[in-house]
């Protein structure tokens, strides 16, 4: 009888044991499928560049380069220009962790403007900046233009300085981001250039700023 009911005991501990292995088997699937769902509802969504980008201003195809893939969606913050221009002052633009921003101010042409130029480009970062007759500066954060825009009425010599910024996560890569700056800057000073009525503004180059 002892021996019987020993028997019994382990073929109770053998159907315990397999129904647990069973259990434990589901709870490892389900906690699977799960975990999967919830991986597959917090991936990034893919980062969706409108074809009009800053008024219109700016290629949609270059500023894409410059925003990863996937990540936050994309925003733009436009300022209102001056009412008697209708030429936005900056442009903010946003997507997937990284920031571009375009800006423009129209001022006096500094005596020594020259000399200033050269003292932003002895720093080993920055690198020298033409786009045709225009001169500016920049490098792998940003790119800077400064075109010739005279006030005929008032007399007075003038310049807008064009300027492109960009910050990004430390892990998406540009293969050249200066080219695609170069191509930004040029699209905002055409812009500007045009929406200013500066003179020359319709001989300006068609093509990108370049670096070196």
């Amino acid at each position: 009888m002892p021996e019987t009911r020993t028997r019994r005991g382990l073929t109770r501990l053998s159907h315990r044991g397999r129904a647990f292995a069973a259990t434990g088997l589901v709870l490892a699937v389900t906690a699977g499928v799960l975990w999967w769902r919830a991986d597959r509802q917090q991936a990034p969504a893919p980062v969706a560049v409108p074809q009009r980008v800053c008024d219109g201003s700016v290629s949609a195809d270059s500023l894409g380069k410059l925003l990863p893939e996937r990540g936050n969606p994309y925003q733009e913050y436009l300022s209102e220009g001056p009412a008697q221009t209708h030429v936005s002052t900056w442009c903010t633009v946003h997507g997937g962790g990284a920031t571009v921003t375009f800006f423009y101010v129209r001022e006096m042409i500094p005596d020594g403007f020259e000399q200033q130029l050269a003292k932003r480009l002895k720093r080993q970062e920055n690198a020298p900046l033409t786009w045709g007759p225009v001169k500016g500066w920049g490098n792998d954060t940003g790119a800077h233009l400064y075109v010739d825009c005279p006030d005929e009425e008032l007399g007075l010599v003038q310049q807008v300085h064009v300027e492109v910024g960009y910050s990004k996560p430390l892990e998406h890569r540009v293969d050249d981001v200066r080219a695609v700056l170069g191509q930004l800057v040029a699209d905002g000073a055409r812009y500007v250039a045009k929406g200013l009525k500066c003179k020359g503004a319709d001989n300006l180059p068609t093509g990108p700023a370049t670096f070196g």
